[in-house]
């Protein structure tokens, strides 16, 4: 009976560690800030320890969405997030580069979950002076513009 319970406990707290990990993982699809964009975070390439992230489908309900649509063939699948690391030390992803669409240029990135939500840092040439952006963790939709990172 009692190895039964050790068992029990055993199977009981990996799967909470596996909802937390998972919880805590940047992997994943992401809104960004603006409501306009659902971006893949995602291994740089199968087996990197490295993360990228893509365009993989325009939010419907942003202002935006009529000028995104139009310009799908251009957009979907463009890695807006590049090389990031993880950094155990300081419990986030870093030394890597975020591309500003809208500037189209590209600057350093740092990613941390905090509260379930990804704050995107983007900084020029010093980390303190840059910018946060919070994304929300969202789900794929069917139509994805993009099936994969190929």
């Amino acid at each position: 009976m009692k190895q039964i319970f050790s068992i029990c406990i055993l199977l009981c707290t990996f799967s909470f560690q596996s909802i937390a990990q998972e919880q805590d993982s940047v992997m994943g699809f992401w809104l960004t800030d603006d409501e306009s964009l659902i971006i893949e975070i995602t291994e740089c390439e199968a087996g990197s320890p490295n993360v990228c992230g893509f365009i993989r489908d325009f939010y419907k309900q942003s202002a935006e969405y009529q000028i995104l649509l139009q310009n799908a063939d251009i957009l979907c699948g463009i890695p807006l997030i590049s090389n990031l690391s993880r950094n155990e030390e300081k419990s986030r992803w870093d030394d890597g580069q975020i591309f500003d669409l809208e500037t189209e240029t590209m600057y350093g990135a740092i990613l941390k979950i905090t509260d379930g939500n990804l704050i995107v840092r983007a900084y020029d040439k010093y980390e303190f002076m840059g910018l946060n952006y919070t994304w929300k963790r969202t789900s794929p939709t069917d139509e994805s513009c993009v099936q994969s990172n190929e």
